[in-house]
């Protein structure tokens, strides 16, 4: 269980960065929105919806992933390997990972660290800087 939890959060600081990287990558456009009188609000709702959608969708992914893994894994796995036919995805597990995605104070939560840290980053008080930048 322990060793499930590491791996949640190694995910979860992957997909931080990740978007964080998007967020470089996305300075000039988030400039121009900005310069065209998109408020700080407003874009830190986009990127927030962003966020939370990425989380819904790679979540789901996941839960079909384990599921084909695991189904792929038993169909090939030869008969001789011992404790084969105890393979299955581990419901605890899998209530965790579910609901780390669907609880909204943990989406929340990533919300911030991922759609929110981007926002702060992306929207600076001068677009026009924003936009020489890049």
């Amino acid at each position: 269980m322990g060793a499930s939890g590491l791996l949640l959060l190694l995910a979860a600081l992957n997909a931080a960065t990740l978007w964080l990287t998007r967020a470089l990558d996305r300075t000039r456009e988030l400039g121009v929105r900005v310069a065209l009188g998109a408020g700080r609000m407003r874009v830190t709702h986009l990127l927030l919806a962003e966020a939370g959608l990425l989380s819904v969708v790679g979540g789901a992914i996941g839960v079909v992933l384990a599921y084909g893994g695991a189904h792929a894994f038993l169909r090939l796995a030869p008969s001789s390997i011992p404790g084969t036919s105890m393979v299955a995805v581990d419901g605890r597990i899998l209530a965790v990972a579910v609901r780390t995605v669907a609880q909204p104070g943990s989406r929340l939560r990533s919300w911030l660290v991922g759609g929110r840290s981007r926002s702060r980053y992306s929207c600076s008080p001068e677009p026009a800087c924003s936009l020489l930048r890049s």
